[in-house]
């Protein structure tokens, strides 16, 4: 139990000095881009899975925006990289790649969360991993480019850049520090 508690100790401490500036905001009026959910306690399982269920599908949501690149795209990319042509990493096809790459790891966790059933302390780490990936700041700057620079995603930026903030707060506020302090009924 303490090398779980120290994993998630190094996670906590792991989010970027962005996302950590981020606790001290007010909480985010509800809007249609992030869980309308009551997130006074996310300590049962029910109320988890149920916040893990509606992420999943503002994910999907998000996802089906951004086109995924064609094999011939992907194969353009891994030569431009290959030949050190570095401008490829302003493209638009491997700026929607890289966010399919995240948001496809973002429904692996949530999709383990809901259908493994794992013991509350690995759930938990799996939270806590979501949470951390919500945060990062490449993912956030890469959704932004795809709908700021590309036009890609019609979705406003500031609304998925504070889903991601709200989101990320309430997994670490709501369910991984109150575990790490003994709250958890289960």
């Amino acid at each position: 139990m303490r090398a779980l508690h120290f994993c998630l100790f190094l996670i906590i401490l792991s989010f970027s000095t962005d996302s950590l500036a981020t606790c001290y905001m007010p909480e985010m009026k509800s809007n249609r881009y992030h869980p309308n959910i009551n997130i006074d306690k996310l300590l049962s399982q029910e109320k988890r899975l149920s916040f893990a269920k509606e992420l999943t599908s503002r994910n999907k949501e998000i996802q089906k925006y951004i086109p995924r690149p064609s094999p011939s795209e992907l194969k353009w990319i891994e030569e431009e990289i290959s030949r050190n042509r570095y401008q490829v990493f302003s493209s638009s096809e491997y700026e929607q790649k890289a966010a399919h790459k995240w948001l496809d790891y973002h429904e692996t966790l949530l999709t383990r969360i809901v259908d493994a059933n794992e013991p509350i302390h690995q759930e938990v780490l799996l939270w806590a991993v979501l949470s951390s990936s919500l945060s990062q700041w490449n993912f956030k700057m890469t959704l932004q480019s795809l709908g700021q620079k590309h036009k890609i995603i019609p979705i406003p930026m500031d609304h998925v850049d504070m889903a991601c903030i709200h989101n990320s707060r309430t997994i670490m506020a709501r369910i991984v520090i109150p575990f790490i302090r003994g709250d958890s009924s289960e």
